[in-house]
């Protein structure tokens, strides 16, 4: 056998993309700069442009890199490790739903994109100021099946807000409400999401671990204890949405929380915004 010397390749011997460019789902920005690999370049000008590309890695540096260059998360990375240390036994959830305590209501709607709709209600004890979880919903409802389910849970619960991003279906959804004549359609407040405030470390979504930290929030784990693993009831998927966040395969039910979070936060108290001593200080 004679010896062949073969020539560098700028692709993998089973074909597919160079080896400077990343692969996956997201194929939209070349990796850090290395010896012997292409510069930074954006592979998808249109869409993802430099500038775009900047915005989103200023927004969540960590987020930035796994979805464009394909650094996956440990488990060391997920968000709300305590939040195992707020569920609680022997919580009445039909108590809670009887009491005077004020109630808000977060609402994360689906999309063209993704199936899903998820709402989050939340009790405010006037005393202690912790946050009771009372009711979880999630399903791919149509916009009048929503509708009807946020009408029915304000029946039962006479929210003091409804909060809902605010997009298109926003809009949608207080006119869907109009049309069934249901009297909380003027209760429903949008909240206005961008990558900033999201990703904000004293309000975004992450700050929900600092009050899961100092158990400001009360979980009825008799609402999930005992489910299948498999379990696609509201309350389990919150549980595993939590657990999981940010490596979950979806977060619905975690942002309908915050929405409750932020709606006590601007709404919770006559005063003026609701704080938990030394959370806020």
């Amino acid at each position: 056998q004679r010896n062949r010397t073969r020539p560098a390749r700028s692709t993998p011997v089973h074909g597919g993309a160079p080896r400077h460019l990343s692969c996956g789902p997201h194929r939209l920005h070349a990796p850090v700069s290395a010896p012997g690999r292409l510069p930074d370049l954006p592979l998808w000008e249109p869409r993802w442009g430099k500038a775009a590309l900047a915005l989103k890695r200023q927004e969540d540096p960590r987020m930035f890199a796994r979805g464009f260059r394909m650094v996956p998360f440990s488990d060391e990375e997920r968000a709300f490790p305590s939040v195992v240390k707020c569920y609680t036994y022997g919580v009445s959830t039909g108590d809670l739903a009887r009491s005077a305590w004020p109630k808000f209501l977060g609402v994360d709607l689906s999309t063209d994109v993704r199936a899903g709709n998820a709402l989050v209600a939340v009790a405010l004890d006037p005393g202690t100021k912790r946050r009771h979880l009372v009711r979880v919903l999630r399903g791919a409802w149509t916009s009048p099946e929503t509708a009807r389910r946020i009408q029915q849970l304000d029946a039962e619960f006479n929210f003091r807000v409804i909060v809902v991003e605010k997009n298109a279906y926003q809009r949608a959804l207080i006119d869907w409400l109009r049309q069934i004549k249901a009297p909380c359609w003027p209760k429903v407040r949008p909240f206005e999401t961008t990558g900033r405030n999201k990703h904000d470390p004293s309000l975004g979504v992450r700050s929900l671990e600092v009050e899961f930290s100092n158990q400001a929030w009360v979980i009825p784990a008799s609402e999930f204890e005992g489910h299948a693993a498999s379990c696609l009831c509201g309350w389990c998927i919150w549980r595993r949405e939590f657990e999981d966040y940010p490596l979950g395969v979806t977060d619905d039910a975690v942002m309908s929380t915050w929405f409750a979070r932020e709606a006590i936060h601007l709404w919770g108290s006559p005063a003026g915004p609701t704080r938990i001593e030394g959370l806020h200080d």
